[in-house]
């Protein structure tokens, strides 16, 4: 029961990731098209992909560790946290506001 769960968890973790890339290269793609030099929201995003990708794999080992053992790896679980304050961060400080 709980597999299934975190089975769910992780499709749609994988889901917000490619929604993510695919505003990423949207992104991308305007600020060339326009030439604009908002280096700040490309990076921002860009970042944003990067961490979110590194929390995704983390995730995963640690729901294939935690599968095999009781006890989860703590170098996994440190890596699956640092990656989420990273997102946080580069979604809500780096990236600009628009003013709308």
């Amino acid at each position: 029961m709980e597999y299934g769960i975190v089975g769910i968890i992780a499709v749609v973790l994988l889901v917000g990731l490619i929604i993510q890339v695919r505003r990423t290269l949207a992104v991308i793609q305007k600020s060339k098209s326009t030439y604009e030099s908002n280096g700040r929201t490309r990076l921002g995003y860009t970042l944003t992909t990067i961490f979110y990708t590194i929390f995704l794999g983390a995730y995963s080992l640690n729901m294939f560790t935690s599968a095999q053992a009781l006890a989860s790896n703590e170098t996994v679980v440190q890596v699956c946290f640092i990656s989420l304050a990273l997102v946080m961060i580069s979604k809500f400080i780096v990236i600009p506001r628009t003013n709308n």
